[in-house]
């Protein structure tokens, strides 16, 4: 029972909540309107407003450069 349980478990931790065809699209949308806020923000002469928007872009930054620099994996399941 509690293999099966594992199974299942195991199964759905690797099932994704969007795909990753289109998961770029999001992200790229999350990244142009955190940088136009920030731009707008910094414009205004709110800097730690502008700051607080640029966090998304750096952490994106981050992912995205573990995503290129990591080997592709083969989804044989």
């Amino acid at each position: 029972m509690f293999d099966l349980q594992k199974k299942s478990n195991f199964y759905r931790m690797r099932l994704r909540n969007v795909d990753r065809e289109v998961e770029p699209f999001f992200s790229a949308l999350l990244v142009i309107l955190s940088c136009f806020m920030s731009v707008l923000l910094f414009g205004a002469g709110s800097f730690v407003g502008g700051i607080l928007f640029l966090l998304p872009l750096i952490v994106s930054a981050l992912i995205y450069w573990d995503d290129i620099l990591a080997p592709a994996e083969d989804d044989a399941l």
